[in-house]
């Protein structure tokens, strides 16, 4: 009987872990690490082939990103040593999602992928109409759940690739799928913002905006939060998708983010808000010399992100004060901490901070 409860114990540890990465990237709450608040120190840099944009997500002791060259790379998160490279035929934007021993990925070459995370060896790839999501896939339940630029979203088997579901959306997403009880969230670059049941992909409702969705729905209780191009944030209530709340902004915003009653992100014109989740009231702002692409995330009650005046900058998720900043020689992409190490991307390289 100890024997059992013990392996339940672990069971819902890993469950634990696997979802909390889950909440943490796919539907952006804060990262569980402690927040780094000191001025940070370089701990190593890694040199891709091509232009790293996406985060880099970390699976034990190896870390996994893609860049424009098409490689997919696993590297030691404590040296920055090469563990293993995969090429894809064309571009990848973001890292991949891991599940089990399986990294799963798109490229704009088309198709979606699967390798082994310990050898980087192909297991299956699946090919769209035309490039692949450039976020990370959901994988839930046994299949893989992702959107392609060629209109249509699919619903693939983990293990073997084959072909389960696939529905017409109209437009193509570049959207990572957010889930919760038994219900898809995702944009499109129609403007939609779409509910679908991921049982059979049927439309639960769909919320239309003015222009392009290149972001991920964050899911935030009974709210599904969404910035569109159309330089527009949404607050859409999660059951109906009636508007909550919007707030009209001077740029494009980037991926919302939160932590309590606090709605972060940054917008292409260089500044990063700060809104009440609840009423979508600016509580403060706070400016840059560039503009900003890669998303904000948070530790603890500080947000990170870099800006294209080549600087990463810690912010005091409740009044806007900057804590420090830290040059590179390029813009800064959207970032990931764990065990209060930094990871971020800026030119090809990435770097680790502590």
């Amino acid at each position: 009987m100890r024997k059992i409860i013990q392996l339940l114990f672990t069971l819902a540890i890993f469950h634990t872990a696997f979802a909390q990465w889950h909440n943490d990237y796919l539907s952006h709450h804060a990262y569980e690490s402690k927040a780094l608040k000191k001025e940070p120190r370089e701990k190593w840099i890694f040199n891709a082939e091509g232009r790293v944009f996406g985060p880099a997500l970390k699976e034990g002791n190896s870390l996994f990103f893609g860049d424009t060259k098409g490689f997919l790379y696993s590297i030691d998160s404590e040296n920055g040593q090469l563990n293993w490279k995969f090429k894809a035929e064309a571009k990848v934007l973001s890292c991949p999602t891991i599940n089990s021993r399986y990294a799963y990925f798109g490229s704009y070459d088309g198709y979606l992928y699967c390798l082994d995370i310990g050898d980087g060896e192909l297991v299956w790839k699946f090919k769209t109409g035309s490039g692949a999501s450039c976020s990370p896939p959901l994988v839930k339940d046994n299949k893989v759940f992702f959107g392609s630029h060629d209109g249509y979203y699919y619903v693939v088997n983990k293990m073997t690739g084959g072909q389960l579901l696939k529905k017409e959306i109209g437009e193509g997403t570049c959207s990572t799928t957010s889930y919760d009880s038994g219900l898809l969230y995702l944009g499109d670059w129609g403007g939609n913002v779409h509910c679908l049941h991921a049982d059979d992909l049927k439309s639960e409702w769909s919320f239309k905006t003015d222009y392009k969705i290149y972001q991920t729905p964050t899911l935030v209780e009974k709210q599904v939060i969404m910035a569109s191009f159309d330089s527009i944030v949404y607050s859409l209530d999660k059951k109906t998708g009636a508007l909550k709340w919007k707030k009209k902004l001077n740029s494009v915003a980037n991926q919302v983010g939160f932590k309590n009653n606090v709605t972060f992100f940054n917008t292409r014109d260089s500044d990063l808000y700060a809104l009440d989740k609840e009423n979508g009231k600016l509580l403060w702002r706070f400016e840059t010399d560039g503009s900003t692409w890669g998303f904000a995330i948070n530790a603890e009650d500080t947000i990170y992100f870099g800006s294209g005046d080549n600087k990463l900058y810690a912010i005091d998720l409740y009044t806007g004060k900057k804590i420090w900043e830290y040059e590179v020689g390029d813009a800064v992409q959207r970032g990931s901490i764990y065990d209060r190490i930094l990871y971020f991307p800026s030119g090809n390289k990435l770097y680790a901070l502590h």
